[in-house]
């Protein structure tokens, strides 16, 4: 929220707690790992003006604080992988909007998406939920240090073993090195948010 750095984007507080049993670590987890970091990019950028003196040294900075944010939307791809393989099976489902009862109708009452997202477990939905935000706070802040679009996206995807891509078993956005993924990610917010309590 303050745009700073912390103390949590330091190395030892997201790998000493999990040291010895490694795979403890959960997908919520690794989120907020990713979430700890962000602080210290946005700090980063609000200070580049200030740390560069020349041309060619806010072009430097600026190519650490993009591959700051690729190795954090890897990261972030990562955990998606591990949430959709830490579940035995769908944990999502689409319904249709009902036109009576739906807020997610214009003011004609013409539904907005032809489905709602709708979750078997508030937690999960509230850890996937969590994700698309974070996605899109990384691909804004890629545009503006990039000073325009970039190929962040399909650089992270390519980034990953390809053959530890889990099986996509729900409705919803698997991340790819398609660039406007994040269209999609906002899209599925919107369309789960019918489905969490307030």
């Amino acid at each position: 929220m303050k745009r700073e750095r912390t103390f949590l984007e330091r190395q030892e507080w997201m790998t000493i707690p999990w040291s010895k049993h490694t795979e403890t670590k959960t997908p919520r987890q690794q989120l907020l790992d990713v979430l700890a970091c962000l602080g210290g990019v946005m700090e980063d950028f609000d200070n580049l003006e200030s740390v560069a003196t020349n041309e060619k040294e806010l072009r430097a900075q600026r190519s650490l604080l993009w591959e700051k944010l690729l190795e954090q939307l890897k990261r972030l791809y990562r955990c998606r992988w591990d949430w959709e393989a830490s579940h035995n099976g769908p944990v999502a489902y689409e319904v249709p909007v009902d036109r009576k009862t739906s807020w997610t109708v214009d003011e004609n009452l013409k539904p907005i998406y032809d489905t709602l997202i709708y979750f078997t477990d508030f937690a999960m939905a509230h850890e996937l939920l969590n994700h698309n935000p974070i996605l899109l706070i990384i691909r804004s802040l890629a545009f503006t240090v990039n000073n325009g679009p970039s190929q962040i996206a399909e650089i992270a995807f390519l980034g990953l073993p390809a053959n530890e891509e889990p099986t996509k078993l729900n409705p919803l956005t698997m991340l790819s090195g398609n660039n406007p993924i994040y269209l999609d990610a906002a899209k599925e917010s919107m369309r789960s948010v019918e489905n969490l309590p307030f």
